[in-house]
């Protein structure tokens, strides 16, 4: 009998802390920018947790998917919608719960970065990046306000009815703007 109440318990800890939505800790940043990909991958833009830690891996945000193993675990890289979604589709081999990254058609046309937005609300994020025009490698950082970080939890019910114009909307506020040149490219290569 204490076995079997000591089941239920445990069992009931477990499911109350349990995700209930795919999208209830997911977090997204959308850059808009005019800088192209080619030229945003050469500096090898990251999402990092503190400003001042970035040395041998410390501090880079890793996204791991909906709780499961180090499999399932992604450098929080920005990429174009085109390159997210052609690398989340071909780890749904891996785990399916991939898939339910696969249908983010509001992202299209914009960068994006997905990550952990329980795990990091209320934390200082920075995008990492090198500096391409300096002596040696030199880390540059573009501050990520929280005002800024989406919540896909915030807009699930638009996710999964694909209603992308109205997502748009509801977090257009949210969407950053960062020119070509706060990448520290020339003008002459923004063009």
């Amino acid at each position: 009998m204490k076995l079997e109440f000591l089941s239920i318990l445990i069992f009931l800890s477990f499911s109350i802390q349990a995700q209930h939505c795919p999208w209830d800790c997911a977090g997204m940043i959308l850059i808009k920018t005019d800088a192209a990909t080619n030229k945003l991958d050469q500096i090898e833009v990251t999402l990092v947790e503190d400003s001042t830690w970035i040395f041998h891996g410390k501090g880079i945000v890793i996204d791991t998917i909906y709780g499961t193993a180090s499999l399932m675990a992604d450098t929080c890289r920005l990429k174009s919608h085109s390159e997210f979604m052609s690398y989340r589709t071909a780890k749904i081999q891996l785990y399916h719960g991939y898939a339910y990254d696969t249908v983010y058609g509001f992202s299209e046309g914009h960068f994006l970065i997905k990550f952990n937005l329980c795990k990091y609300r209320g934390k200082k994020l920075y995008l990492h990046f090198y500096d391409r025009h300096s002596r040696g490698l030199t880390d540059r950082y573009i501050r990520i306000p929280e005002a800024n970080r989406i919540s896909l939890h915030d807009v699930s019910t638009e996710i999964n009815a694909r209603q992308t114009k109205e997502i748009l909307e509801l977090i257009r506020e949210k969407i950053m703007y960062i020119p070509c040149t706060a990448w520290t490219f020339y003008e002459t290569e923004c063009k």
